[in-house]
């Protein structure tokens, strides 16, 4: 890693500051709290020639704040912050947005919480000091596949999983549930989606009586 150079780099825009609609770069949230590593990372992703959009949340506060404002394509997270420490760090980033992809930063006699934050959600880690530009690249880029991919298994396992549960109740091998649910969505997360299941009168119409405590009004 170079010394830091001059560019002017600052906090993320944060609510009310749109990017630019043209232009077709990757986004990162870098939350760093020392200025100087986080000038280092923008250097580095400068020297790598890659076209990466850096926004800067010096805290926990502020991160989630951008992430409120705009879902970044990647996430850079230094496990060391004023006001989030270690895993809860990482923590607090998954439950603002499941579905964002986490690289961590750790310092050089911590890389054990970086492979610890990999077996606890975060795609990949980084030791400051050894990090080059291609490997910073990298690291990103393999970061928002690995998490492309970990949602699409998601996605296909929950609908292998709705597939039999309705050809269960199809053939009257689940007990009646007459009900509105809600059904957490994996591609939007923190979101519902209502899904009607259809009445067990009409799915079990083989059997005059659905059973008791169905609450469907045509039993």
């Amino acid at each position: 890693m170079r010394a830091p150079g001059k560019r002017d780099l600052t906090p993320g825009p944060g609510p009310g500051i749109a990017p630019t609609a043209q232009r077709q770069s990757l986004s990162l949230l870098l939350i760093e709290d020392d200025r100087a590593d986080a000038v280092l990372v923008e250097n580095l992703i400068a020297d790598a020639a890659s076209d990466i959009e850096v926004r800067w949340a010096p805290s926990m506060a502020h991160a989630e704040r951008e992430l409120d404002f705009a879902r970044p394509d990647c996430v850079l997270l230094d496990l060391n912050l004023p006001d989030a420490n270690g895993m809860d760090a990482l923590a607090r980033i998954a439950e603002r947005d499941p579905t964002v992809p986490i690289v961590v930063l750790t310092g050089l006699n911590d890389e054990y919480f970086g492979a610890t934050a990999v077996a606890a959600g975060a795609q990949d880690y980084l030791v400051k000091g050894r990090v080059e530009p291609e490997m910073l690249r990298r690291a990103l880029l393999y970061a928002i596949e690995r998490k492309r991919a970990e949602l699409i298994a998601a996605d296909l396992h929950a609908s292998r999983l709705r597939a039999r549960e309705n050809a269960l109740l199809e053939r009257g091998l689940l007990p009646s549930r007459c009900c509105w649910t809600v059904r957490a969505s994996t591609s939007s997360p923190g979101t519902g989606r209502a899904v009607k299941t259809p009445c067990c009168a009409g799915l079990l119409r083989r059997r005059p009586n659905p059973g008791p405590g169905c609450p469907c009004p045509d039993r």
